[in-house]
């Protein structure tokens, strides 16, 4: 809708539901405006590559005098821990083919991502890291290009900070992550707009759903069972949805996305060239359980839409995630399908 132009409200539209929830909803609020939504995962969506080995390096860094378990054995350790619970987790890979199975799978790997954060804590990686130090050495991977974001990641949090977005009631852009640093994914993105004044508090404001470093090295865990796996996504997911009104978009790029990009109204899923293996683990599972991966092409969604209003669409198999080279494809979609003004 161009600035300053007014619309009534007009009826809620819907256009056809999947397993009695709704496909895709345009609505319009009181004033006129649809409010869009996205949600986003951290780790090879806002980034172009996984992020944890960085906040480990925070935690080497600080504590340079002891004598700390080397990262590459941490990692070895929980790669074991997976196979061995991937091997005995029945029923097999090759034998789930509902999203039900699929997401018990997921859901199963609770304890061997808690077990990974323990060893990494027990060897006291993070002794003595402060929120500072997190801070600097995330500023210091963004400035120097450790961390590279994804392209058209700009144009999404601007919508955060555009000027007809009501920030005391609710962001429209939040992140959902299993990074073990939330302070570490928010440093990251207030390093990234340093250098866009307009866009400076939008870091500070938007809802950030990931896991806290345990800084104090004297024993307990304070911060809960956190976000560890794709049910613990799909949790904050909910609480985000449930916290608000208008379509949901989630963007993802690995298995621990797999419950939240089938909970979204549109789900996205991130691809490289070449396919980076969380891509496509994603893709597997997704095609395995039977939906549809499909490029997100004009022609390819209008075709999709006129099977939601010719009611074609219902069944589990002809549910369609969409995948996406970068971001700005996600902001492109919705100024033209959505017509969100906050959209850049």
């Amino acid at each position: 809708m161009a600035p300053g132009r007014t619309m009534k409200s007009q009826p809620r539209i819907e256009l056809n539901a999947l397993d009695s929830r709704i496909t895709f909803v345009l609505f319009w609020n009181e004033r006129g405006t649809k409010r869009l939504r996205i949600i986003l995962d951290w780790d090879g969506t806002v980034t172009t590559h996984d992020t944890l080995h960085i906040v480990a390096a925070i935690g080497y860094e600080r504590n340079q005098h002891l004598n700390l378990t080397p990262w590459d054995q941490i990692v070895q350790a929980y790669i074991s821990n997976y196979t061995q619970h991937e091997e005995s987790y029945r029923p097999a890979r090759l034998d789930r083919k509902t999203i039900a199975q699929e997401s018990a799978w997921l859901a199963s790997l609770t304890d061997v991502e808690a077990r990974s954060v323990k060893t990494a804590r027990d060897a006291g990686i993070f002794t003595g890291v402060t929120n500072k130090d997190i801070y600097l050495g995330a500023e210091h991977a963004i400035l120097n290009n450790k961390i590279q974001l994804r392209d058209g990641w700009k144009d999404i949090f601007a919508m955060a900070s555009h000027p007809g977005n009501d920030m005391a009631n609710q962001s429209p852009v939040s992140i959902i992550s299993v990074n073990w640093s939330g302070t570490f994914v928010r440093a990251c993105l207030s390093a990234g707009l340093r250098d866009s004044p307009p866009m400076r508090g939008t870091a500070d404001s938007i809802p950030i759903f990931s896991n806290h470093l345990l800084l104090d090295p004297s024993g307990g865990d304070s911060e809960g069972p956190g976000i560890r796996t794709s049910a613990d996504k799909l949790d904050a997911f909910q609480k985000l949805r449930d916290s608000g009104s208008g379509p949901v978009f989630y963007v993802g790029d690995s298995p621990t996305d797999f419950d939240c990009l089938l909970a979204a109204d549109v789900g996205f899923c991130v691809r490289d060239e070449p396919i980076g293996s969380g891509q496509a683990n994603l893709k597997e599972s997704l095609e395995r359980v039977g939906v549809q991966v499909t490029r997100l092409e004009l022609d390819a969604w209008d075709k999709y839409q006129k099977k939601i209003v010719g009611r074609e669409v219902g069944k589990e198999s002809n549910k369609v995630i969409w995948w996406v080279a970068d971001l700005r494809e996600v902001v492109t979609f919705a100024e033209k399908y959505v017509g969100s003004d906050s959209a850049v």
